[in-house]
C-alpha cells in the first residue's frame, strides 16, 4: 500500500518516487487541494475503492495515508468514472503544426474584457540585478522566446490565436534617469505607462521588458506580461529558466515534449468525451440560476479605464500555522477556511443575499508530466456560491465551502466561465461576477526547495484583470500567508477597500483561535474619533501617494542592549495596548481576538558597507509603510557594536496622539528595564464620549464660521526643492532638553494662563513675523485632553486629541494679551470637545486645514503632561520625524523629566529651509526669554511685511533669499 501511494504521488508531481520521504507531509512536496483530489482519484482507480476526502485534507505523509487506508475506514468499491488514460502522452509524442487554434474560455474573457473595459489583463513586476550585463540578459530572454511557443503568440482579430514560427530578436529599452528624484519620477512614469498598456489584436510581442540603470545601486528590470499568454505557474517557469540562462550562458535546457497548443487539442477532445459531457452538465446545473457577485456598496462611476492598485496584508508564520491546524481539525482544506473568511467579509457589507465568487485554478494535468515545463495560460475557473452566510459559524461556512470546492475540482477540466458564456448566449442573461479568489497554497515557490529565480529579487509587483473590481490572491511565502488584493480603486472607494482588507485579515486571525466559539463572533466596533476620521480620509486620497498615512518615526540609542529583553518588552506593550493591534473597518476599530505579535526585524550595521544608506532605507521604509490593516507600531533593531543598538520605532497617528506616542515610548522602555511590568486588568479599546446635542453643533458652526486660512509663509525657489536622503517629504528641527520648563510654567501660572496658551501665543508671534500678508491666519491645536474625551482612559494609548482652531494675534497685541485670549478660547473649545467640530467644518465647506495650498497648514501638538515612569538613562533620543497628512508645519512640544523639547516637522517643498530655520531659532529664543524676562511678555512683535515696507526690501523678495 505504501509503495503504491508513493508511486502515484511521484507520478502526479513529476518527481522521482525515491525522493518522497514516507514520513514527510505531502504539502512539503507541493501538494494542495487540487493535487489531493487528483491523488484520491488515482488511488481509487488503482485500488478499486472509495477513499474519503477527509483522509487527505491535512496533507498527511505517505505513511499516515497508508495507515488510514489499511486501518479501518473501509472504502466502498467502484462507482467513480475512470480518469483519462495516460493524459498528455499523445501531446508529448506529436508535434503540432503552427496554425491558428481556438482561445480557451479564460483567454476569450480577457480579450472581451479588454475590448469592453479598455484595460488589458497583465502582471507587471520589477526585480533588481547587481552589475547587470544587459547583452547577456537580452540573449537569455531571446532563448526563452525561441524555446516557449506562447512567448511568440499573437491573438488574431478573428478571435483565435497563432504562434509565430520566427520573430525578430527582442531588444530591451534602457533608461538612465540620473539622481534619486529623477529615478522616483521615472519609476512612477513607467508603472503608470504599463498600467495603461494595451496589446492590440494581431500584435506581437504580448510582453514588454525595459531596464533602468540608476546612478548608483542595482539595475531595475521592468517586465509587463499579458495574462493571455502565461499564468502564474508559467511565470515561475519563465523566471527560473531566465535566471539559469543568464547565470550559465552555455546551458542547454532539455527540449519540451508538449505545447500549449497540444493542451488545447486535448481540451477539445475532452469536451466531446463522456467525461467532458458529465462535467459540462455539472456546471450547467450549478450555474443555471447563478447569482451575481457580492454587493460591494455604491461604486464610483468611471470616466475611463479602471485604475488598479495592489494592497497587501500578511498573516505571520505562527498564526498561519494555527490556521492550517484549525482547518485540519475541522476536516477542511486551508483554502476552504480562507475562502470562508473572505466570503464572510464580503457578506458583511449588505443584506444576507447569495452571491458568487469566481475561483481560479492553474491546472495543466491534461499534458501529464511533459507539461510541467510548458508556458501558457492554463487558468481555469470555477464559481463558488456563497449563501446564508450571516449568522453561521465559520466552521459551518468552511465545511460548506469545502464540499462545494471538492465537487468543483472533480469537474474542473471544463471551465465554468465557458459554461456561463453558453448559458448567456442561450438565455440572454449573464450574471455580473466582479470578485475573484485566486488561491496558491501549498504550491509554487513556498513548497520545498526550488531553483533560484528572478522572482527572489522582486521589489514591486502589480496585476489587473479586465471586468474585475477585486481579485484576492492568497499564497504561502516563507511560511507566512501573503494576501494581495488587486482593486479597481476608481470604482471601489479606497477607504472601503482598506476597511474590507482589514476585516478579512481580522477574520483570518480569529479563525486561527483555538476555541471554536470565538470564531464566529466579532466584537462590535469602537467608533473613530473625529481626528481619526480625518486621518483616514486624508490617508486614502489617491493623490497622496505612499506618504499619505500619518506616522511618527523615532530612533533611540541604547547602551548594553539586550535583544531578548527588548523583544519581551515589545510583546508586553502590544499585550497591554489593544489599540496598537486593532483592526480598521468602516464602522470603527475592531478589537483583535487574542494577542498579536509585532514583527521585530534585526540587522547588524557593523556588517553593512554603507551604514548611512542602510539607515536611510530603514527610515524610508518605516515611515512609508501602509499599515492600516496591520499592527500600528513597527519596530526594528540595528546592532552597532560594543553593546550599542539603535531602536527604530514607527507609530501610526491614527492609533496614538502626541502624548500617547510619548507614553508609548515610556511604557516600552519601562518594560525593557523591568521585566515584571505587566498588562493592566482592563485591556479593552478606549471609547470616546460623544455629545450629539444641538447646542454643541451650533457652538462649532458659529465658532468656525469666519475662521481664516493658514499663514502664508516663505516658499522655496523651485530649484531649492531637492530630494532628501530619506526620500521622505518631511524634515525635522529639534531643540532638546531645554531647562526652562519649571520657570516657564511658573510665569504662565502667575499670569493665570495654561502652559499651552503661552506656547501657542509664542508660535503665533513668530508666524506673524514671517507671514507674507497682513491678513490674520489660523493654526490648528491638537491638545491632550483625556479627561474630556475618555475619563476612564488616563493611561491608555489612543487618540484623545482635543481640537481647536485659533487665529493669529491682533495688531499691536502683546504676547501676554494674546495668550490670555487664547487661554479663554481654548478653555471654551474644550468644554465642547465631546461635540463634533470636524462635522461643523465639513458643513461649512472647510477642511481640517488642507486643500487651499496658497496658504500653509500649521499645527501645534501639545504633549505637556508628565508620564508616570522615569526615563531610563541608558536610552538616548535620536533622529525622529512626523508625517501628518496635509500638514506643512507641525510644532510638537513635550515635557520629559522636567525638561522641554521642541520639534518642528515641516515639508521642504512647502516652506523655505532658510526661513524655517530662522523661524525655529526665533521660537526657541522667545521661549527662553519668556522663562526669564518679564519684558518679553509685553512685547509687540511686528510683521516681516511691515518691516519690508520700513526697510526697503532688506529681506529680498518673498520666499527667495531668506
Amino acid at each position: 500500500m505504501l509503495d503504491q501511494i508513493r508511486q502515484e504521488a511521484g507520478n502526479l508531481l513529476g518527481i522521482p518516487v525515491a525522493s518522497i520521504d514516507a514520513a514527510m507531509n505531502l504539502d512539503v512536496y507541493g501538494f494542495d487541494s487540487m493535487a489531493a483530489v487528483d491523488l484520491r482519484t488515482r488511488l481509487e482507480a488503482r485500488l478499486g475503492c472509495k477513499i474519503p476526502i477527509a483522509y487527505l485534507v491535512d496533507m498527511p505523509s505517505v505513511q499516515q495515508l497508508s495507515d488510514r487506508l489499511t486501518s479501518g475506514a473501509q472504502a466502498e468499491a467502484g462507482g467513480l468514472p475512470t480518469s483519462l488514460a495516460e493524459p498528455g502522452q499523445e501531446a508529448a509524442k506529436t508535434r503540432m503544426k503552427l496554425q491558428e487554434f481556438a482561445l480557451t474560455p479564460v483567454q476569450a474573457g480577457y480579450v472581451f474584457g479588454q475590448i469592453a473595459d479598455g484595460v488589458a489583463g497583465h502582471v507587471y513586476l520589477e526585480f533588481q540585478i547587481d552589475s547587470l550585463d544587459i547583452p547577456r540578459l537580452t540573449h537569455a530572454w531571446n532563448l526563452l522566446v525561441e524555446r516557449h511557443p506562447m512567448l511568440r503568440a499573437e491573438i488574431k482579430p478573428s478571435g483565435r490565436q497563432r504562434v509565430r514560427q520566427r520573430v525578430p530578436v527582442y531588444e530591451f529599452t534602457v533608461h538612465r534617469p540620473g539622481d534619486k528624484l529623477k529615478l522616483d519620477l521615472h519609476l512612477e512614469e513607467v508603472r503608470a505607462r504599463f498600467a495603461a498598456c494595451l496589446y492590440g489584436l494581431g500584435h506581437w510581442p504580448l510582453f514588454s521588458i525595459e531596464v533602468t540603470i540608476p546612478s548608483s545601486g542595482p539595475a531595475i528590470v521592468h517586465v509587463n506580461m499579458d495574462t493571455s499568454i502565461a499564468d502564474w505557474t508559467s511565470a515561475d517557469i519563465i523566471y527560473q529558466e531566465w535566471y539559469r540562462l543568464y547565470q550559465l550562458p552555455e546551458l542547454e535546457l532539455p527540449p519540451l515534449e508538449a505545447t500549449f497548443q497540444g493542451y488545447c487539442s486535448q481540451l477539445d477532445a475532452l469536451r466531446a468525451s463522456p467525461e467532458g459531457v458529465r462535467q459540462s452538465e455539472y456546471w450547467r446545473r450549478k450555474l443555471a440560476n447563478c447569482p451575481a457577485g457580492p454587493d460591494l456598496g455604491k461604486l464610483t462611476a468611471r470616466t475611463g479605464p479602471p485604475q488598479f492598485r495592489r494592497r497587501t496584508a500578511t498573516i505571520g508564520a505562527d498564526r498561519w500555522s494555527l490556521l492550517k491546524q484549525r482547518a485540519a481539525a475541522l476536516g477542511v482544506f486551508p483554502t476552504s477556511l480562507v475562502l470562508a473568511c473572505f466570503a464572510q467579509t464580503l457578506a458583511s457589507q449588505k443584506k444576507d443575499l447569495p452571491f458568487a465568487i469566481v475561483q481560479t485554478h492553474a491546472d495543466r494535468r491534461l499534458l501529464g508530466a511533459p507539461g510541467r515545463s510548458v508556458v501558457g495560460p492554463f487558468t481555469r475557473t470555477s464559481v463558488v456560491i456563497a449563501e446564508h452566510i450571516a449568522g453561521r459559524s465559520i466552521e459551518d461556512i468552511a465545511s460548506r465551502m469545502n464540499i462545494q470546492m471538492i465537487e468543483d475540482l472533480e469537474s474542473r477540466d471544463i471551465c465554468a466561465a465557458g459554461v456561463l458564456g453558453d448559458i448567456a448566449r442561450e438565455t440572454g442573461h449573464r450574471p455580473k461576477l466582479t470578485v475573484v479568489f485566486t488561491p496558491r497554497l501549498g504550491i509554487g515557490r513556498s513548497a520545498g526547495p526550488l531553483s533560484p529565480s528572478w522572482l527572489d529579487r522582486l521589489t514591486f509587483t502589480a496585476a489587473q484583470t479586465p471586468g474585475i473590481t477585486l481579485e484576492c490572491r492568497v499564497s504561502e511565502v516563507a511560511g507566512e500567508l501573503l494576501i494581495c488584493w488587486d482593486v479597481a480603486e476608481d470604482s471601489l472607494p479606497i477607504n472601503r477597500t482598506v476597511a474590507l482588507l482589514a476585516d478579512f485579515e481580522l477574520r483570518l486571525r480569529l479563525a486561527a483561535a483555538e476555541q471554536p466559539s470565538t470564531i464566529s463572533v466579532i466584537a462590535g466596533p469602537v467608533p473613530f474619533t473625529a481626528l481619526q476620521r480625518v486621518y483616514l480620509a486624508e490617508a486614502f486620497r489617491i493623490d497622496q501617494g505612499p506618504w499619505a498615512e500619518g506616522a511618527v518615526y523615532q530612533e533611540f540609542d541604547v547602551e548594553n542592549f539586550d535583544l531578548r529583553r527588548f523583544r519581551q518588552a515589545l510583546r508586553t506593550l502590544t499585550d497591554c495596548e489593544p489599540t496598537l493591534t486593532a483592526g480598521i473597518a468602516e464602522q470603527g476599530w475592531l478589537p483583535r481576538n487574542g494577542k498579536e505579535t509585532v514583527a521585530l526585524l534585526v540587522n547588524d550595521l557593523t556588517l553593512a558597507g554603507n551604514s548611512a544608506m542602510q539607515l536611510a532605507d530603514i527610515r524610508t521604509r518605516m515611515l512609508g509603510q501602509q499599515a492600516a490593516a496591520k499592527a500600528h507600531i513597527r519596530a526594528q533593531v540595528s546592532l552597532q557594536g560594543k553593546g550599542w543598538a539603535r531602536i527604530h520605532l514607527a507609530v501610526d497617528m491614527i492609533a496614538a496622539d502626541g502624548f500617547s506616542t510619548m507614553l508609548l515610548y515610556v511604557k516600552l522602555f519601562a518594560a525593557y528595564q523591568n521585566a515584571n511590568v505587566g498588562a493592566p486588568v482592563d485591556q479593552s479599546l478606549p471609547r470616546p464620549i460623544a455629545d450629539h446635542s444641538p447646542s454643541g453643533a451650533v457652538y462649532w458652526q458659529q465658532r468656525l464660521q469666519d475662521i481664516p486660512p493658514g499663514p502664508t509663509l516663505p516658499r522655496p525657489k523651485p530649484h531649492a526643492v531637492r530630494p532628501f536622503d530619506m526620500k521622505v517629504p518631511v524634515a525635522r528641527l529639534t531643540a532638546a532638553d531645554l531647562d526652562i520648563w519649571k520657570t516657564l510654567r511658573e510665569r504662565a501660572a502667575r499670569h493665570s494662563l495654561s502652559i499651552d496658551s503661552v506656547l501657542v501665543a509664542a508660535l503665533n508671534g513668530v508666524l506673524t513675523e514671517w507671514n507674507e500678508t497682513d491678513d490674520r491666519f489660523k493654526i490648528i491645536l491638537a491638545l491632550t485632553s483625556r479627561h474630556v474625551v475618555a475619563p476612564d482612559a488616563a493611561a491608555a494609548i489612543g487618540d484623545f486629541t482635543a481640537l481647536s482652531w485659533v487665529g493669529g494675534p491682533s495688531p499691536e497685541c502683546s504676547l501676554a494679551q494674546h495668550a490670555a485670549e487664547l487661554n479663554e478660547l481654548i478653555a471654551t473649545d474644550l468644554e465642547h470637545r465631546r461635540s463634533f467640530p470636524m462635522e461643523a467644518m465639513s458643513k461649512l465647506g472647510q477642511g481640517a486645514g488642507t486643500g487651499d495650498r496658497s496658504h500653509q497648514c500649521v499645527v501645534y501638538t501639545g504633549a505637556i503632561a508628565e508620564p508616570a515612569h522615569a526615563w531610563p538613562e541608558a536610552v538616548k533620543f535620536g533622529f525622529g520625524a512626523a508625517l501628518t497628512p496635509g500638514v506643512d508645519l507641525d510644532c510638537f512640544v513635550h515635557n520629559l523629566g522636567g525638561r522641554l523639547t521642541v520639534h518642528w516637522d515641516y515639508r521642504p517643498e512647502a516652506i523655505s529651509d532658510a526661513a524655517i530655520a530662522s523661524m525655529f531659532d526665533a521660537y526657541v529664543k522667545l521661549l527662553d526669554q519668556l522663562s526669564g524676562d518679564d519684558r518679553a511678555w509685553s512685547d509687540v512683535r511686528p510683521s516681516v511685511r511691515r518691516r519690508w515696507m520700513a526697510e526697503a526690501g532688506k529681506f529680498g523678495q518673498a520666499g527667495g533669499r531668506l
